[in-house]
């Protein structure tokens, strides 16, 4: 799954059930396994906040989902030496 491919091969995503998932492989199995999102179902995201400190860079959001419940988001990218980023850490919870 190509999604994954934005995570380092050691990221961890912590899925709002408290599952974490470790590690490329993971990632993508647990993405390829979710029903397609058509475009009416996306969700809103607000404006997204980055703060740089390179080599790492956390970015945050909320968005509204389809049926009104509001989600948080954390990312954590890491420097790669090519000088591009790759996620190593996201997570999203329900408020």
């Amino acid at each position: 799954m190509r999604l994954a491919l934005l995570y380092a091969e050691d990221a961890s995503v912590l899925l709002p059930t408290g599952q974490t998932l470790r590690g490329r492989d993971a990632i993508a199995a647990y993405y390829s396994k979710l029903p397609a999102v058509k475009e009416r179902d996306r969700r809103r995201i607000g404006p997204r906040k980055f703060f740089f400190f390179p080599p790492v860079v956390h970015a945050t959001a909320t968005a509204s989902g389809r049926h009104g419940e509001k989600h948080s988001f954390l990312d954590i990218l890491v420097q790669q030496s090519d000088g591009s980023f790759l996620f190593s850490f996201s997570s999203w919870t329900l408020r």
